[in-house]
């Protein structure tokens, strides 16, 4: 099977051999254009064969993803566990006043203090002051924009061709 380099390749040769003619497909690059057509099309079949091959992969590993996440979650939710235990041992020991700190030869533990924010879940409860805004870019309003006629220096709609099987 040739390559799709050699494809190309070929195809490039042909239009050049067409050209030289005038425009006039000789025998000999129709017999060229045959071998080409046959050999693309037997190309594009294992290029199909190849991206299912990806499609398939990529959905495995999605779906692998989506498992190593939930295991990753479910680890998190025991340290958190684990972690509130071990405050709730300290707080027992400074309850029965003993220091709320264990210190061995592997470790120390003590209760320390943290600050944090509460407010409204509603963000439109909040001082503006203390609100941030991402600001990103509408592509698809500036699309459609710039299809009803808009100028905008710098912008344009581009045209792409990809391949579509079926």
């Amino acid at each position: 099977m040739s390559t799709t380099y050699e494809l190309l390749a070929t195809s490039r040769s042909l239009l050049d051999m067409v050209e030289t003619q005038g425009g006039v497909l000789t025998v000999e690059a129709e017999t060229v254009l045959q071998d080409f057509i046959t050999k693309s099309e037997d190309k594009l079949h294992a290029c199909l064969a190849v991206i299912r091959r990806c499609e398939a992969e990529a959905e495995m590993l999605r779906a692998e993803e989506k498992r190593m996440a939930e295991r990753r979650k479910a680890f998190e939710l025991t340290e958190e566990r684990v972690r509130d235990l071990a405050a709730h041992l300290l707080e027992a020991r400074e309850q029965l006043g003993e220091e709320p700190k264990v210190k061995t030869a592997h470790y120390t533990a003590w209760l320390a203090e943290s600050e944090s924010v509460v407010g409204p879940e509603d963000i439109t409860d909040w001082p503006a002051e203390w609100t941030r805004t991402k600001v990103e870019p509408d592509k698809v309003a500036a699309k459609a924009a710039l299809k009803a006629g808009a100028a905008a220096h710098g912008f344009a709609i581009t045209k792409k061709r990809s391949v579509r099987f079926r």
